[in-house]
C-alpha cells in the first residue's frame, strides 16, 4: 500500500523505537526523498541513522504500543529547542529497549494505517447485565 509522506509523519514522528543492534531512539524526522520516504532516528548512544521507511519497518520496532499516550513533549522540535528534555526522552527510549517494552509488531503498521484513515477503532456496543434487573 502507498502511503504519503505526511500519513508517515502522523503515524511515526516523536515515536520512541527500539533497534536490536542501536537500542533505544526516536523518530526525530519524517521526509520526502526521490527514493521514496527516509526516516531520521536519533539514538540514545548518540547515533542518528536515517532508514528507508522499509528498512525501518523491518529493522525498528515501536516501544509504545498504539493506546498509548504519547506526551506533547516528545514532539520532534520541542526535543531539538531543549536538550535536556531530548536527554531524558531518549534514556526512557533506552530504558524501554533494554527491559524489552516493545509494542506488539503490527504497531508501526497499525499507527500508519490510522494516521492513512484505513484503521478505524472499533465500535464498542454497550453491553448490559441483565442478570442484576428483576422481570
Amino acid at each position: 500500500m502507498l502511503y504519503k509522506t505526511e500519513e508517515y509523519q502522523d503515524a511515526w514522528l516523536g515515536l520512541p523505537v527500539s533497534h536490536p543492534h542501536l537500542g533505544g531512539g526516536i523518530v526525530m524526522r519524517v521526509v520526502a526523498a526521490r527514493a521514496g520516504t527516509l526516516v531520521s532516528v536519533h539514538f540514545a548512544s548518540g547515533l542518528k541513522k536515517v532508514f528507508a521507511v522499509d528498512q525501518f519497518c523491518s529493522e525498528c520496532r515501536s516501544l509504545l504500543n498504539i493506546g498509548s499516550f504519547r506526551n506533547t513533549g516528545s514532539d520532534p522540535d520541542t526535543l531539538l529547542a531543549n536538550p535536556q528534555r531530548m536527554r531524558v526522552a531518549l534514556q526512557d527510549a533506552q530504558w524501554r529497549h533494554q527491559m524489552q517494552q516493545w509494542a506488539l509488531e503490527s504497531d508501526l503498521d497499525d499507527r500508519l494505517n490510522r494516521a492513512a484513515g484505513y484503521l478505524q477503532p472499533p465500535i464498542r456496543k454497550p453491553h448490559f447485565d441483565w442478570s442484576s434487573i428483576a422481570f
